[in-house]
């Protein structure tokens, strides 16, 4: 009987363990990708017109017009507290230059100013 209960005391701690390993490197895996993306944001030079744009955990992903890349940024409101991620529409205008952290979105011939959180 005492048997049993350490075979089962062991087969639990061992998926603990597994459990614990694989949300690690899932985790590891998640901010070298998020950095490389990051990265690919801020080198880009992006003006044009929204394609695509969803949003998850705080990270939007946006789509421009003629591009095939899918950037992901968490933008951060710099002008009046209009979240990017509720506010950017499809046919929006972005602006964005090569090495700058800050995205202007153009909606009805206003413009919107975001600075662009770095990720971890």
């Amino acid at each position: 009987m005492l048997r049993k209960k350490k075979e089962r005391v062991i087969i639990i701690l061992f998926c603990f363990i597994l459990v614990v390993v694989y949300a690690l490197v899932s985790q590891i895996s998640f901010r070298k990708k998020s950095k490389k993306e990051f990265q690919q944001f801020t080198q880009a030079n992006i003006e044009g017109k929204l394609s695509y744009i969803s949003y998850s955990n705080g990270i939007v992903y946006i789509k421009i017009e003629g591009d095939k890349i899918k950037y992901s940024l968490i933008p951060v409101q710099l002008d009046d507290g209009k979240y990017f991620s509720y506010f950017a529409r499809v046919g929006d205008r972005i602006v964005k230059k090569s090495q700058s952290d800050t995205l202007m979105l153009f909606k009805d011939q206003i413009a919107y100013k975001y600075a662009i959180q770095k990720e971890k």
